[in-house]
């Protein structure tokens, strides 16, 4: 058994518990912001199924510091002995810091080196230093691809990652048994973690070069998801999906912000109709996003603020 931790999305780490529980049966509770730590003996299972990491790494020693001198008398307890052959030092760094990444990868490598153990900077073994603000966590890596997807051959700019659309999945409530619209589908990630997820009533629509690229996708997934090009004669019936699920056009300053407003509000109007149960949105424009529910009285169920890089989203979900 071994303690392993995992980098999920801030504020969104109750979904990584509830995974790590479906998976392997198994507690585990936030760390810190974007990290969650668990107790396991089969790591090689949730691997193979985890949907809301995006790195996952052996626990050897947590801290607080104030300098890279303070990281580097720290890390003199841990017992490195399961270094066989070589290693290399690979640093994650949230915050702000008078030291990059690489100067604190040179650092460890450099004190791990002078203990006896040979630097390969092509090891497959790899000491994690993970640090958010003023704490340190150091591990030893086993994956920073989770978040990856074999399927996602055409990847949209506008889109976004996979982890974060299983996570609003998993906000909306999502069941295979639903009827997915996802109006705004870009390279058809939503649907296609829907999918993922036993999905089998599920409609994209959009542009036609993202359904293009969407289409591309989807036949990489071997997924059946029925796409849309936006001025196909489409009439869904009221009521007749369960759930929209969305990343929303933003309003940036290279848009055309009338369009986008124009676009919002039509969005507003067909899907308080169309939908059943819930509308699940992302998006960075939630002020004008609530102006728009309210206009067609949505009643908001949950809104959580999230920041990925420096990009900030709400996740919001309405009632028709």
């Amino acid at each position: 058994m071994v303690d392993i931790i995992v980098k999920t999305i801030p504020n969104l780490e109750y979904i990584t518990v509830n995974e790590i529980k479906e998976i392997l049966n198994a507690q585990a509770k936030k760390i810190l912001i974007g990290r969650v730590i668990f107790t396991a003996k089969n790591i090689a299972k949730f691997i193979k199924n985890t949907k809301s990491s995006d790195v996952a790494y052996i626990f050897l020693k947590k801290f607080k510091f104030i300098s890279q001198k303070d990281i580097i008398s720290k890390i003199k307890s841990i017992d490195f002995s399961f270094i066989k052959e070589d290693f290399v030092a690979r640093c994650s760094r949230a915050g702000n810091h008078d030291f990059t990444s690489v100067d604190i990868e040179k650092k460890v490598g450099e004190f791990i080196f002078n203990n006896g153990y040979k630097v390969n900077l092509n090891s497959k073994e790899i000491i994690y230093i993970d640090i958010i603000n003023n704490d340190c966590i150091i591990g030893r890596l086993i994956s920073n691809k989770l978040g990856k997807r074999s399927y996602r051959i055409k990847i949209n700019s506008l889109s976004i990652t996979p982890v974060l659309a299983y996570s609003l999945l998993k906000i909306a409530k999502f069941r295979p048994t639903d009827s997915i619209l996802d109006p705004f589908c870009k390279d058809g990630v939503v649907l296609l973690e829907a999918f993922l997820l036993k999905g089998k009533e599920l409609y994209g629509i959009d542009d036609y070069n993202s359904i293009r690229n969407a289409k591309i996708n989807s036949a990489f997934a071997k997924a059946k998801i029925n796409f849309y090009v936006n001025d196909e004669n489409l009439n869904f019936k009221p009521k007749s999906i369960d759930k929209i699920i969305t990343n929303l056009p933003c309003i940036t300053k290279r848009s055309n912000e009338n369009l986008i407003k124009k676009i919002l509000d039509s969005f507003f109007k067909k899907s308080s109709l169309i939908a059943k149960y819930s509308i699940a949105l992302i998006t960075k424009n939630n002020k004008h996003v609530m102006s728009m529910a309210r206009k067609n009285k949505l009643k908001l169920i949950s809104s959580i603020k999230i920041a990925i890089g420096s990009q900030n989203y709400h996740i919001m979900v309405f009632k028709p």
